[in-house]
């Protein structure tokens, strides 16, 4: 394969893979990295580029008017911060906990949520989200156990992304969709918010190991910024239900992988 084919296809591959992370609020990284393996690049290398686009996927979705809309930005960064303590936390049970329990234990999460993300009436929730004095209430008018309910799913989020290597969004969604009943679409847009400030905590670090290779991140980078600027128009029409549907045949993929990953990790 050539240079000019390669990037034409990794340029390609980048805008569906911006479209899916706006849209879904899991990051572009859960079909980005296993395709370019697929295509030879080295798996950290992938890794970088896949931080760079959930970076690029969240700066983008957050400048248009439809994310400045459905972004809950007080709501994501109150939150962030028990993902961030989660990824801390993570790094330091690693040394003791089996990875074959956490992964497998995920995994069964993933399944019953994935049931219960696509069975949740979304009754009213498209018109819900763009009222804006739902939308952007104060963390005030939750109550506090709601409140610490999802703070507290996030910092399991960010131990599991620590653990595990995965990116949190599936478990940022649910928190925010299950548990603070926020509309999807709402849901999902503040996890791709939050997602891009996890991977600017991370970047240094493959910055400073060189895995971030500037032939493979351009393509990556302007496939992203277009794919997330057709996400977010088309999230302003998209049905939630159809949303919910989509994320939850990716979290059961995303479940398989993990119970794939505890098994093999058994001893």
């Amino acid at each position: 394969m050539t240079i000019l084919l390669f990037s034409a296809s990794v340029f390609l591959i980048s805008c569906f893979t911006g479209v899916f992370g706006v849209l879904t609020g899991l990051g572009g990284g859960m079909l980005l990295i296993p395709i370019l393996t697929l295509m030879g690049v080295d798996l950290y290398h992938a890794m970088g580029a896949s931080l760079i686009s959930i970076i690029t996927t969240s700066m983008s979705a957050a400048s248009t008017p439809s994310g400045r809309c459905f972004t809950n930005f007080n709501m994501g960064i109150f939150l962030e911060t028990g993902a961030v303590l989660g990824a801390f936390v993570g790094a330091f049970l690693l040394v003791y906990l089996p990875i074959y329990i956490i992964a497998i234990t995920f995994s069964v999460v993933l399944l019953l949520s994935a049931y219960s993300t696509v069975t949740r009436s979304p009754l009213g929730e498209d018109l819900i989200a763009v009222h804006t004095n739902f939308q952007h209430r104060e963390l005030t008018s939750y109550r506090k156990t709601e409140l610490f309910q999802g703070w507290f799913f996030m910092i399991i989020g960010g131990v599991l992304s620590s653990i595990l290597g995965v990116g949190s969004g599936a478990v940022k969604v649910l928190a925010m969709d299950q548990i603070l009943k926020l509309p999807y679409k709402v849901s999902t847009a503040t996890s791709n918010f939050m997602m891009g400030i996890t991977a600017l905590t991370s970047i240094g670090v493959y910055f400073a190991n060189h895995y971030i290779d500037p032939y493979l991140v351009s393509p990556v980078v302007i496939g992203i910024f277009i794919g997330a600027l057709i996400g977010s128009k088309v999230l302003q029409f998209a049905k939630s239900h159809l949303l919910r549907i989509i994320f939850s045949i990716f979290a059961v993929i995303l479940a398989f992988e993990m119970l794939f990953i505890g098994i093999k990790n058994i001893s």
